[in-house]
């Protein structure tokens, strides 16, 4: 009989983490699975960890791969796998031990061409594991109320724009074989499963989202390929791809929009990535030239349009399509900018033994992940107006009401107001000013912040 559902992972030189995402699958309630690890030629511990573990569980399979190409790797796992559906684990990460019962379950209940699940990222810093619940897609699937629902995604062309990974689901296998969908299988490992996403999004008509965070993402690798320079390279690649597929099978042009817009911004995430120096490469500077050129086509053909972004961000594409190397010593030196203030920042709270965050809503916790990023070892207290209980798996510490925690930390405290809402932070102010918090003990963190900058290190 063949497993219900193979579970596929690429690994190259992952010593440093693949025991921890072993032991989480070989922990799987659902006991019915198949585990191919597709090894591109590691020169590490990698492939002698992998043979201990086959050795006493002879579910696993270590299959050897003649390129490194994360895409190649997964196409290889898709093709020896036999199981009714696939399902994806990085190396460096690893799952909740009920994700894949609980995703089989449904999907073979609504009879659907794929479900996932949600994702917690996380990073382990000198004070322990830190978790950090990623909330754009979450907010976007909340405000629409489709979990649990069965959807039809090839006529839901704006779900590219909020669902970016193939990890934290699990695909029919017939589902993929009849549309043809395969990774693009460029070298390297970075960005390879976008257009994999893409095609899974425009062929599926009936698929689901489930309300679990059950999939579980290292953000501290510092071997990890999307936080290369040649970051953009490799996104242009998969935009290029997908874009191939989509004009080729004739699909409309509502997701050749939203490939498009998605190409535009991720163009300048990239570019942040970039080293801040005048030293632009002539390799990564073709390919802005060239990156910036398929834009322009998106525009033409009316799949990108002003409207589509804020204002500063259209004056920055005109911009960069008239001085590229210009705009790009420009923009990278930009987000230095930004990046020494979040060092200053953390600079002067990390001088404080001990800080308390007034707001734990999504700015709290991302700041507080952020604090714990950088390897901030004081103690950190969090309180709420609202008195919110915490996720399930959010950074563990209690949430107290305001007044509770001022009792408890002292008027010595000091005192960083996270919330987003510029009207509110006059009145957390008062009512500190009001518990005895006197205003040189008060701050208000009011840079940019998402789950990515949370997890990055300043320091």
């Amino acid at each position: 009989m063949n497993p219900k559902v193979s579970i596929i992972m690429p690994v190259l030189n992952g010593e440093a983490y693949i025991e921890e995402a072993l032991n989480s699958i070989i922990s799987q309630t659902l006991e019915s699975i198949e585990i191919l690890v597709v090894d591109a030629g590691s020169m590490d511990e990698t492939k002698n960890i992998v043979k201990r573990f086959s050795d006493a569980d002879a579910r696993i399979k270590l299959i050897d791969s003649d390129k490194k190409s994360m895409g190649y790797q997964y196409n290889l796992g898709i093709d020896n796998s036999k199981g009714d559906y696939v399902g994806f684990v990085e190396s460096d990460d690893y799952v909740d031990a009920n994700m894949f019962q609980t995703l089989y379950d449904f999907a073979e209940t609504k009879v659907l061409d794929w479900v996932k699940a949600d994702f917690n990222m996380f990073l382990d810093s000198p004070s322990g594991r830190v978790f950090l619940p990623v909330n754009q897609g979450e907010q976007y699937l909340v405000k629409n109320k489709l979990y649990g629902k069965t959807i039809n995604p090839s006529t839901m062309p704006e779900l590219i724009l909020f669902d970016a990974n193939h990890w934290k689901g699990i695909y029919r296998r017939d589902f993929l074989k009849a549309k043809d969908i395969r990774f693009n299988t460029t070298s390297g490992a970075a960005f390879q499963d976008a257009g994999f996403v893409q095609q899974t999004l425009a062929f599926a008509e009936k698929a689901s989202y489930m309300n679990e965070h059950l999939y579980f993402y290292r953000r501290d690798n510092i071997n990890c390929s999307t936080a290369s320079p040649k970051g953009i390279l490799y996104y242009f690649n998969e935009f290029l791809y997908i874009v191939g597929i989509l004009e080729q099978r004739r699909i409309n042009d509502c997701f050749l929009k939203s490939v498009y817009v998605r190409a535009f911004n991720m163009f300048f995430s990239q570019l942040e990535k970039m080293p801040n120096n005048l030293d632009v490469p002539s390799e990564i500077e073709n390919v802005i030239v060239e990156y910036l050129k398929n834009l322009r086509k998106g525009v033409d053909a009316g799949y990108i349009t002003s409207t589509d972004f804020p204002y500063e961000k259209w004056i920055d594409f005109l911009t960069a399509e008239s001085y590229p190397r210009e705009f790009v010593c420009y923009y990278t030196r930009r987000v230095k900018i930004i990046n020494m203030r979040y060092r200053k920042h953390l600079v002067e709270v990390f001088s404080h033994p001990e800080v308390c965050l007034c707001g734990y809503g999504s700015v709290g916790k991302q700041y507080k992940c952020l604090l714990c990023a950088n390897g901030y070892a004081g103690k950190i207290t969090v309180c709420d107006n609202g008195n919110k209980a915490e996720e399930e798996h959010a950074i563990t510490n209690s949430v107290r009401t305001m007044e509770e925690t001022i009792k408890q930390v002292g008027r010595a405290a000091y005192c960083m107001i996270t919330v987003k809402d510029r009207t509110k932070v006059e009145e957390i102010r008062r009512e500190l000013n009001e518990l005895g918090i006197s205003d040189d003990h008060i701050r208000w963190f009011d840079l940019p912040i998402n789950p990515y900058v949370a997890t990055t290190n300043f320091m």
